[in-house]
């Protein structure tokens, strides 16, 4: 009687240490459980807060040839130094400087 005894103790003391063993891998479990979820509350509080965060504006420059523009302005510009030119020459001729020598 003894003998049977014996191994059903050493029996439920397996069973028990299996039983330890797998809460054990339970609790890990949860742990790390737990932790991703606090990981993923984080990451989600900061890409809230980016989201409201006001949104920054980059200034970049951008050249923009227009060469037919930049031809036009520059001809306009030539005719307007003539004609002023041309003017303050008249203005001086029927002012009579020219005859003062200035």
């Amino acid at each position: 009687m003894g003998n049977v005894q014996e191994i059903l103790e050493r029996e439920m003391q397996d069973e028990m240490c299996r039983l330890r063993e797998m809460v054990d891998v339970l609790q890990q479990a949860v742990n790390d459980a737990e932790t991703r979820a606090v990981n993923e509350r984080e990451a989600a509080k900061k890409a809230i807060a980016e989201s409201e965060a006001a949104p920054v504006i980059k200034e970049t420059v951008v050249m923009v040839e227009d060469t037919e523009k930049v031809t036009s302005l520059n001809a306009e510009v030539d005719r307007l130094k003539v004609s002023h030119s041309h003017r303050f020459d008249s203005e001086i001729v029927e002012c009579g400087m020219v005859s003062c020598g200035i």
